[in-house]
């Protein structure tokens, strides 16, 4: 069974390609949002940055040091 921090591993190291996708898809369907695309947008930006960009859990770690890196 994979679990939670085996989905994190694979998230990280596919993040490129995830991006990739998550992106075509606001492209080919942002018109459908309407008046509301570019508020969805950037919350999926952001949720992208947050959770795809680099190692989350050495985010998590820097972020419980007062946001200090070691």
């Amino acid at each position: 069974m994979v679990g939670f921090d085996d989905m994190k591993n694979l998230a990280n190291e596919h993040s490129d390609k995830i991006n990739e996708h998550v992106d075509d898809a606001q492209d080919q369907h942002g018109d459908k949002l309407g008046q509301h695309g570019d508020k969805v947008n950037q919350g999926v930006d952001a949720a992208q940055d947050k959770f795809l960009a680099g190692d989350v859990q050495d985010k998590a770690e820097g972020q419980s040091m007062g946001g200090q890196q070691a």
